[in-house]
């Protein structure tokens, strides 16, 4: 049960961190190209709400 867990928890964390590095390359896109910044924060909510959804759902398995 405990490994499970623990398998779990690391799969999200590996998804959550690609996810960030390429938030991360999109912001330095915006900067590079005077991009508008909303883009920015709307990447962001996605962000934040997928990892949410997704430890949501981690708990339910």
């Amino acid at each position: 049960f405990k490994l499970a867990f623990i398998l779990g928890t690391l799969n999200i964390l590996v998804i959550q961190s690609i996810i960030l590095l390429f938030l991360w390359g999109l912001m330095q896109c915006v900067k590079k190209y005077r991009g508008k910044w909303y883009i920015t924060m709307i990447a962001l909510i996605i962000y934040g709400l997928s990892c949410y959804f997704h430890i949501m759902y981690a708990k339910t398995v």
